[in-house]
């Protein structure tokens, strides 16, 4: 987890805390206890997947667990405060996401033209 991309994600928001008033929410079934010593009380981790996104701005996939790939979009609509999903694993089919009236923005890869 320490050369992992969420470090960055994660880092950067905790650090301007103060100033900007923003909270990450986590949600990592494997590696809790890893990101527990990492982050210590900087982060919020969540013990399922939708306590992470329920009130969020966005959503950000920094990991590719099988429970992540086959996810309820319209829920997200409903959770997500700012409808955003930014995929950094490349596992949502763009179409779908726009479908469910949600932004797609995806990493590591062009964004498609929808």
């Amino acid at each position: 987890m320490q050369h992992s991309p969420c470090n960055v994600v994660i880092r950067i928001p905790s650090a301007k805390q103060d100033k900007s008033q923003c909270k990450v929410k986590a949600y990592d079934p494997v590696a809790k206890h890893e990101a527990l010593k990492l982050f210590e009380n900087r982060i919020e981790l969540c013990d399922q997947a939708n306590d992470a996104i329920l009130g969020a701005d966005a959503l950000a996939i920094m990991t590719e667990w099988n429970e992540f790939r086959s996810p309820d979009f319209e829920m997200f609509k409903t959770q997500l405060k700012a409808g955003a999903v930014f995929d950094g694993r490349n596992l949502y089919n763009p179409e779908s996401l726009n479908a469910a009236g949600l932004s797609y923005y995806c990493i590591g890869r062009p964004d498609p033209i929808v």
